[in-house]
């Protein structure tokens, strides 16, 4: 079971028990949100599906060591038929007490037919080595769930930034196409003022320039929604033809309130798995990435593997005593088989068993050689776990920063917005009324295009910065719930 370091520290996802929702095969009905797309992604994912795999082997090792301390049974069967029977030469003297020293006779030894069956039962009673081995199964086993651990944190993650993306394109193609929709208007309006004599056939060529540039951005702006939707799809394994929408809106998001108008984009906010890190402190964090971090938990596991190999290394220097038990049967027959024969008188049976004890005294020191290379492998864990932990403290210092530092930028950026709407407004007023001129209208238009997508960069990257700050902390939405009951019902 996972132990979940922040469970006190920080307050509860609201993601949590929620993945029967998203748990199902095929494209989804409606538009996704954040939690399901993550989901989805836990359930499909093919990184995640083949580290599921490996544990399944890691479980199979597990009882394949264990079988080694179960008694062992064999049977064997063997038939033999002899084209020719085997013949011995013997004094003849043997048989006849007149006969001449040097005479021999040539005796027939065995049947034509032979049968032999038996059944050999071994039981280890004191064999260091296996107890050892399944030690080190089980490490490895920890390991490799530890390992589904990890993969399906970073394929959340994956598909949780992937979600973003896709609402920045989808932002990106909105505010496109309303760009176009008000130059078109625009161009209307100067078409008729030049018609009318109050506006210059270069003020029509100006905006009629400005909207054929806009027309190659708009078909970026739908190429570049339709390559994250594949990228989104192709994370929850799922064919990249299928017709994935998203729910939410990086505008609707309010970071000064920590509100949003829908559900599924307050939900945006509301899937952190650290949530106001700010506020915790770098100290806490940097104890919760130590205790929850996969990478982590991978290395210091591989350490307590090492101390378990390095026994399986040593345990060539104990000695080993093993009990056996055999049953045999053999039968000879002559002529036409018949099988183990007709009676007792052709049938032989015999029963045996033992103990055998096995020192190992000298092997030209490689065993000491194991024991050793063990050891140094161990150190060279310690010191890549010792890297880890550094690693880990300056990337929580930094995202925590960079969290703090998108948070303000996108509050400016919403300042800016206010402003270049009131702006264009004020341009398109004064225009219509003839005290303005046109390229003062084009300007703030381009201003307010700009300062909303400006807007909705500085959340996305709010975001992202919150996604790789769990990641980071080692605490993603969804990951441990999931992944705590899946490892319990195996």
């Amino acid at each position: 079971m996972f132990a979940l370091a922040l469970t006190v520290l920080l307050p509860a996802s609201p993601a949590a028990g929620q993945e029967a929702e998203g748990r199902q095969a095929g494209p989804p009905a409606g538009p996704l949100t954040l939690e399901r797309s993550m989901a989805l992604a836990l359930d499909q994912n093919r990184e995640i599906r083949s580290a599921r795999l490996q544990l399944s082997a890691a479980d199979q090792r597990v009882v394949e060591a264990r079988g080694g301390a179960f008694p062992r049974i064999d049977a064997n069967a063997r038939y033999t038929r002899n084209l020719t029977a085997l013949k011995s030469f013997l004094p003849a003297i043997f048989v006849d007490p007149d006969a001449a020293p040097d005479e021999f006779i040539a005796v027939q030894f065995g049947a034509d037919n032979n049968w032999n069956a038996d059944v050999t039962l071994s039981q280890p009673i004191f064999d260091y080595e296996v107890f050892v081995g399944l030690k080190v199964a089980g490490r490895a086993r920890q390991l490799q769930v530890e390992a589904l651990r990890g993969t399906a944190q970073q394929a959340a993650t994956r598909t949780r930034k992937a979600f973003y993306r896709v609402l920045l394109a989808t932002e990106q193609l909105r505010l496109t196409q309303n760009s176009v929709q008000r130059v078109r208007q625009v161009l209307e309006e100067t078409r008729a003022r030049n018609r009318a004599g109050l506006a210059s056939d270069y003020d029509v060529l100006r905006l009629e320039v400005q909207l054929g540039n806009l027309r190659p951005q708009l078909r970026q702006a739908q190429d570049g929604l339709e390559a994250a939707r594949r990228q989104l799809t192709l994370e929850m394994a799922m064919p990249v033809e299928a017709p994935v929408k998203v729910a939410g809106s990086l505008m609707a998001i309010d970071l000064a309130t920590s509100e949003a108008s829908d559900g599924a984009s307050r939900q945006l906010l509301e899937v952190a798995g650290v949530p106001d890190a700010p506020q915790i402190g770098h100290e806490r964090l940097r104890s919760a990435a130590l205790a929850d971090r996969a990478d982590i938990r991978q290395a210091e596991i591989d350490l307590e593997l090492d101390d378990a190999r390095i026994m399986r290394a040593m345990s060539t220097f104990f000695p080993s005593l093993n009990a056996s038990y055999s049953y045999t049967l053999s039968a000879q027959e002559n002529d036409a088989p018949d099988f183990f024969g007709e009676n007792s008188r052709q049938r032989a049976g015999n029963q045996s068993a033992g103990l055998q004890l096995q020192i190992p005294i000298f092997s030209g020191f490689q065993r000491f050689a194991r024991v050793r290379q063990q050891r140094l492998a161990q150190e060279q864990n310690r010191t890549r776990l010792d890297g880890l932990k550094e690693q880990a403290a300056d990337q929580v210092r930094t995202l925590t920063a960079s969290l703090e530092e998108t948070r303000q930028r996108a509050l400016a950026q919403a300042r800016s917005v206010g402003q270049a709407q009131r702006g264009f407004e004020i341009a398109s007023a004064q225009y219509s009324e003839g005290v303005g001129s046109r390229l003062e209208v084009v300007d703030a238009e381009n201003a307010l295009r700009q300062a909303q997508f400006n807007y909705a960069q500085a959340i996305f990257d709010y975001l992202n910065a919150q996604a790789d700050l769990d990641l980071a902390v080692g605490h993603v939405p969804l990951v441990d719930e999931v992944m705590e009951v899946e490892v319990e019902d195996r």
